[in-house]
């Protein structure tokens, strides 16, 4: 038997063991054999969601893997929602749509101590994960806040994806199981947490990018720098449901108010369904 077939047997054990310490241990050969040290892993509510700590960072994911890296992870960032615009230090970045913080690592370190990140995440899991991606990793620049985006204050119904958080949205009615989170809109959220510039606003929640078309003011976006909308039409293609097809409406409200839009033609269906954007001055 040869090395890759051992490390892929090694690997297969790690992921069925249900104890985390003997997961940890067995995951840890198996980081050694492909060149990298694992130094710690967390597994979370069942094993859901993991934090992997290597090179002295805690790095959040959703999958069980045999390697990852801290340049790895910056460098799937810098393709999605840092694409456009790199923040510098002191910059202000709302992250609408955090997830379990595996881009609030990047933009916190980038922010610097003068700067700031607001994250926001709906789904109560991923936004507990998130939390503790900020704490382990001392992240004193970052505020975390559990909400949902959407048209007016209050409480909201999310449809859970059995599958991944990640495809966590308003409830469509296409989903079985449903939970009431709180709910912010985009203009409450920037009104109470930030109310200066901003340098960086990122979105990527899964369709409840319209509500920033329906409640931003022309001053709140007069304080916004540059934009990362994540347009969600694949899944309205996939799945035909209007509330995910966004990108028109969204490229439009931005360049009516007084963005100039840039988008992508990579053939992979959600990277090109990002809009990028600064705002002229």
């Amino acid at each position: 038997m040869n090395h890759k077939m051992k490390n892929g047997i090694l690997f297969r054990l790690a992921a069925r063991v249900p104890f985390p310490a003997i997961k940890r241990i067995l995951l840890q050969r198996v980081f050694r054999q492909n060149g990298g040290r694992l130094q710690d892993l967390l597994c979370l509510y069942n094993s859901r969601f993991f934090l992997y700590k290597v090179e002295g960072v805690y790095i959040p994911d959703e999958t069980f893997t045999p390697f990852l890296s801290f340049q790895g992870q910056l460098d799937k960032c810098k393709n999605e929602s840092l694409y456009h615009y790199i923040p510098r230090e002191g910059d202000t970045i709302i992250n609408l749509g955090a997830g379990i913080g595996e881009e609030i690592l990047f933009y916190a370190q980038l922010a610097g101590n003068t700067g700031r990140v607001i994250a926001v995440e709906a789904h109560p899991e991923a936004f507990k994960v998130l939390q503790q991606t900020v704490s382990l990793n001392k992240l004193c620049n970052v505020t975390c806040v559990h909400a949902a985006i959407a048209g007016e204050e209050g409480h909201v119904s999310l449809s859970l994806d059995s599958h991944s958080y990640d495809s966590t949205s308003l409830n469509t009615g296409q989903a079985q199981k449903q939970i009431e989170v709180p709910a912010l809109t985009a203009a409450g959220l920037l009104d109470q947490y930030c109310p200066g510039k901003i340098s960086l606003l990122k979105s990527n929640i899964e369709g409840g990018e319209r509500f920033l078309a329906a409640t931003l003011t022309p001053e709140q976006l007069h304080r916004i720098e540059n934009i990362a909308v994540a347009c969600h039409d694949f899944r309205f293609r996939k799945e035909g449901h209007p509330f995910f097809q966004t990108r028109q409406l969204m490229t439009r409200f931005f360049e009516d108010n007084g963005f100039v839009i840039q988008t992508r033609q990579t053939g992979i269906d959600y990277l090109d369904d990002w809009i990028y954007g600064s705002h002229k001055k």
